[in-house]
């Protein structure tokens, strides 16, 4: 095994535990004024529809800093991964900042509605369960493959972060004038279950001799886990409580965990036809004090190399020992009323829109999450199709600031007063193909290709599919009841 390999094993080894992959709103609804559900991500835009009843609906988001694109960089006709001389880390570490943020969310609305009021305003109501999940990969484990294994690493901004939890939304928007319009959410939140890594400290220091590893930090827990502590210093065993039947409703109905999060939303007419909006979502906090259980873990660990030649070597061994190793070295405790607190993430958008005729418009959406290591910035330009009857669509194409350019779309039609709607940031338009070694293995000047392409190109092994600018995707569906979908009979929605 080369020093190659051994570095690309070491990357596997810390970036596979972590693939479990926090959420974001779809940009495709911001300007669907059809879709009642855009006050969720404005509060301050009031529904087309006088009144409207939110049935069943879900929507997941995924997103990631890096792509395969980033880890197969472009060189003349070829593709050249990390470990490759011609490697541009300058243009890779731009695109991940200090640390590589993989999200992922999830949203289920049972019910929801929403009604226009006297004097202008819009009241709105909905219930939902959310899941946030979020991983923060270290940019400085990169330096593995950059400058090689030399120096020292700081990997404390590690982080696992999960929290699910049930919200009760309520909303109101008032026109204060003909141009100014404001608006809030209001959402009491209450946890279900958390896990939360707090590393204070997490370093690696080479020299010729050995490796030095060193840790402290802690894990905090919320939910049905029973933690148990080992002998001879071994970390410490968990698993997950039964909850079935009665155990698990009861625990789903719960109000424990309080939290609260608002949003705040204003849209102004600038001119008839050009109006500028904007909102701060998810400023929120949620206090976890039942079913606590908390692990704190502090040492250091010298790992002193192995001999690589040695052909009896059993390499699953070995791996295990010195797994086993890295745990013992380590001092943990354990506790079970450590109480905590998990944030949300705060989403900034700024949005203009400009009516080019009473059914067609144009928007352009900035959107900005302000992560704890720095901020993801996106650019959304959409054109948005929204009739009196039949139907609603929009198309948009998103910049991230990062890198990459996608496309998106959302659509609704009615039947009677059913409105079906789907919408849909970043979906998976184009695969291509990269070559593989005979076994299986990407070389280090890989090339990517079109399906077109594979007759005439030459092949020493064989090919791997591969979604080669995805690095992430949203979706929302849903069905509504919508009653009164033209707005006032004297001051249509449409006629500005």
């Amino acid at each position: 095994m080369n020093r190659k390999s051994i570095i690309i094993s070491l990357l596997a080894v810390f970036l596979l535990p972590l693939a479990s992959l926090r959420a974001q709103d779809i940009m495709s609804l911001y300007f669907m004024e059809t879709i009642p559900q855009l006050s969720r991500i404005n509060p301050a835009m009031q529904p087309r529809a006088n009144v409207y009843v939110a049935l069943p609906s879900t929507s997941f988001t995924f997103r990631s800093d890096l792509g395969v694109r980033d880890f197969l960089q472009k060189n003349g006709s070829e593709r050249v991964t990390p470990v490759d001389a011609n490697f541009d880390y300058n243009k890779f570490n731009r695109r991940m900042g200090k640390s590589w943020n993989i999200d992922m969310g999830m949203d289920v609305t049972p019910i929801g509605f929403g009604f226009r009021t006297k004097r202008n305003g819009y009241f709105t109501f909905n219930i939902s369960v959310k899941t946030d999940m979020r991983n923060d990969i270290p940019a400085h484990l990169f330096k593995l493959t950059e400058t090689g294994i030399k120096g020292s690493l700081n990997l404390s901004t590690l982080r696992q972060k999960t929290i699910a939890y049930k919200q009760i939304s309520i909303g109101y928007s008032r026109e204060l004038n003909d141009r100014l319009t404001l608006g809030a959410n209001v959402r009491p939140l209450f946890g279900l279950a958390a896990i939360s890594t707090d590393l204070r400290k997490f370093d690696i220091n080479f020299n010729k001799e050995q490796w030095n590893f060193a840790l402290e930090g802690d894990v905090y827990v919320s939910g049905p886990l029973d933690v148990t502590p080992t002998a001879n210093n071994d970390f410490p065993k968990y698993e997950l409580r039964d909850i079935d039947g009665d155990v698990g409703i009861d625990y789903a109905k719960s109000f424990s965990n309080p939290g609260i999060a608002v949003d705040l939303g204003a849209v102004y007419k600038l001119t008839n036809r050009l109006t500028l909006s904007a909102a701060l979502n998810n400023l929120g906090l949620i206090f976890w004090g039942n079913d606590l259980h908390n692990i704190s873990g502090s040492g250091s660990f010298d790992f002193r190399g192995v001999e690589m030649n040695d052909p009896d070597q059993n390499w699953d061994t070995y791996f295990d020992d010195l797994g086993k190793q890295f745990e013992t070295a380590l001092n943990y405790e354990t506790g079970t009323g450590k109480s905590f607190t998990t944030s949300l993430t705060p989403q900034v958008y700024l949005g203009a829109e400009y009516e080019l005729t009473q059914a067609l418009s144009v928007g352009l959406l900035s959107r900005s999450l302000l992560l704890l290591n720095g901020i993801h910035q996106e650019f959304n330009l959409s054109a948005n199709i929204q009739p009196y009857r039949r139907g609603a669509f929009n198309i948009n194409v998103t910049q991230n600031i990062r890198g990459g350019t996608y496309a998106g779309f959302g659509g609704t039609f009615y039947l009677g007063p059913l409105q079906i709607y789907l919408l849909s940031d970043f979906p998976i338009l184009r695969v291509s193909y990269v070559s593989t070694n005979k076994d299986g293995s990407i070389p280090e000047h890989g090339r990517f290709f079109r399906g077109s392409d594979l007759e005439n190109f030459g092949l020493n092994g064989g090919i791997i599919p591969l979604p080669e600018r995805f690095k992430g995707m949203s979706f929302m569906a849903g069905v509504n009841l919508v009653f009164g979908k033209k707005g006032f009979r004297n001051r249509p929605m449409l006629d500005r």
